[in-house]
């Protein structure tokens, strides 16, 4: 799930500038605030999915590191 994050994140960037190039095609400007709550959507999403997908690397590769240290010890217990 970690590196699918970053990847709906960018799903809701796209929804939120699509969000603005319509409302900037409605009105017939480009106005800040016709922009501004597509652009806000946009922003939330991306950091979410970042930093969802940044705080849940240290537990992966914590339990990663875990589970091969404890592999190797063991493959030293079978060792003949």
């Amino acid at each position: 799930m970690v590196p699918l994050c970053p990847l709906l994140g960018l799903v809701g960037t796209v929804t939120g500038m699509l969000e603005v190039f319509d409302s900037m095609s409605l009105r017939g400007s480009a106005d800040a605030r016709t922009m501004a709550s597509g652009v806000s959507q946009a922003m939330v999403c991306t950091l979410m999915g970042l930093a969802v997908s940044i705080t849940g690397l240290y537990p992966l590769y914590y339990f990663q590191s875990r589970t091969k240290i404890e592999t190797e010890l063991l493959g030293d217990k079978f060792a003949f």
